[in-house]
């Protein structure tokens, strides 16, 4: 329930932020930290109006000023880990990828009571990956894959269709007819979910039973490091 209460102050947070509310004002009433609020509205950009009017109040200037240096610090903070973590990581090898692809179906794609090789996500990067993994790792043929998206009533159903097709490189003709949920996105608690949930399949029961295998190894692989049963 506190998650759920903290995605939709977030909502609301980036809601006011947008009408050109101040940070003390969505403090205030949100009772949330400098901290998070610097989080949750880095990505929002204010009218040039917004910006005159909030800067005529000295000490909500001063809060303002604060919160923009403590988001630059984030962003900074967060930049040199990445830099850090790219240098670590190196150049991917497929093998690399392979492994990164199979802890991601062992996550995300369907194991029981289906012969299709099947992963769902809703992040764009996450159906992305899937794809090249299918692709480039699994030497699956890009016309072969067959694409199903899970949208909301209220939603654009061709707009959301171009989106995916545009983030997966598929061809209109490789998806099915959408299923339509009878809530609305605007619902959900999580913005994650804004373009809905997206499905890639690959029929084929022989890759199927090699994924499973080699998932199977890695976790009999775990279990045997760590003396317990997996």
């Amino acid at each position: 329930m506190y998650d759920m209460a903290r995605f939709k102050d977030r909502e609301r947070a980036v809601s006011m932020r947008q009408d050109g509310h101040t940070y003390s004002h969505i403090r205030q009433l949100l009772k949330v930290s400098k901290g998070s609020l610097s989080l949750w509205l880095r990505d929002v950009r204010l009218s040039k109006e917004q910006l005159e009017y909030i800067s005529k109040d000295k000490r909500v200037r001063q809060v303002e000023t604060y919160i923009r240096t403590v988001r630059v610090r984030q962003e900074r903070i967060r930049q040199e880990c990445y830099e850090r973590k790219k240098m670590e990581l190196g150049k991917l090898s497929k093998r690399d990828l392979l492994m990164a692809g199979l802890f991601l179906y062992l996550g995300e794609g369907t194991k029981a009571g289906s012969s299709n090789v099947s992963i769902s996500n809703s992040d764009p990067r996450v159906i992305r990956f899937s794809v090249y993994w299918l692709t480039h790792i699994l030497h699956v043929k890009r016309s072969r894959l067959k694409v199903s998206l899970h949208l909301y009533k209220n939603m654009n159903i061709e707009q959301e269709i171009n989106f995916w097709s545009i983030v997966t490189r598929l061809q209109r003709t490789q998806f099915a007819k959408p299923y339509i949920k009878e809530s609305n996105s605007d619902r959900l608690t999580h913005f994650s979910f804004g373009h809905g949930t997206c499905n890639i399949r690959y029929g084929s029961v022989a890759l199927k039973r090699e994924i499973m295998a080699s998932i199977q190894i890695l976790l009999e692989t775990a279990g045997s490091v760590t003396g317990h049963v997996v």
